[in-house]
């Protein structure tokens, strides 16, 4: 039990102990409000019909989390919470994006900013959403924003891809096969050789093939 002394010790510490801490807590208090509130404020602007405002937004809030850590943290946080819509829908909100075309500008635009701050706590919903959009199809991967958000982290995505190849649908794994083609290098070559020799499925199987016929490590595979 503390004694009498010790109490009237421990008074004066406390005391200072808070008097130091508050500025601090001032501090910090401010700052992040400051930046999550501007990111808040213009994320509504990320599905405004206009391109131009739109784009506006979309740099804004690429500038703002670049100013501080606790500012990218806040914009990875907001940006992800729109990313990961597809993955609560069965049909991984085509009808949403098809019906609201507003919804499905500012989801390619938190897709592409989550790219560009090279977010890697995105990456599991980036591979989840790789064959997510409006429910148009190409052969390349230039319909598919979160396969050409994934090519912005270059080799940092690979372990996702080659993760994907082994356990994802067939939907992923094929665009999955595809990103790493445009991503390229001597490492997703090897990654799609291994693919080719487990793979289950006649039509991946026969896509992975038909790149690496024509993989040339010494140009760009950029399509």
């Amino acid at each position: 039990m503390p004694t009498k002394v010790s109490k009237l010790l421990i008074l004066p510490l406390a005391v200072l102990v808070a008097l130091f801490a508050a500025p601090c807590m001032h501090v910090a208090a401010e700052e992040m409000p400051k930046d999550c509130s501007s990111i808040v404020a213009l994320t509504p602007s990320l599905r405004a019909r206009s391109d131009v405002k739109r784009a506006r937004a979309k740099k804004t809030i690429l500038h703002i989390s670049s100013k501080s850590e606790s500012a990218r943290r806040c914009t990875i946080q907001r940006m992800l919470a729109i990313a990961s819509l597809p993955t609560t829908r069965p049909d991984k909100a085509r009808t949403l994006f098809l019906a609201v075309p507003a919804r499905y500008s500012e989801w390619m635009a938190a897709i592409d900013i989550l790219g560009e701050t090279q977010a890697t706590e995105a990456l599991d919903t980036l591979i989840d959403c790789l064959d997510c959009n409006d429910g148009k199809s190409t052969l390349g991967i230039g319909l598919f924003p979160a396969a050409r958000s994934l090519v912005k982290f270059g080799d940092q995505a690979l372990p996702k891809l080659e993760e994907a190849l082994r356990q994802k649908p067939f939907g992923i794994r094929l665009i999955a096969v595809r990103t790493l083609k445009v991503i390229g290098g001597e490492k997703a070559r090897q990654i799609l050789s291994e693919a080719l020799k487990a793979a289950t499925d006649e039509y991946v199987g026969d896509t992975i093939r038909n790149l690496l016929l024509g993989w040339n490590p010494s140009t760009s595979n950029k399509e």
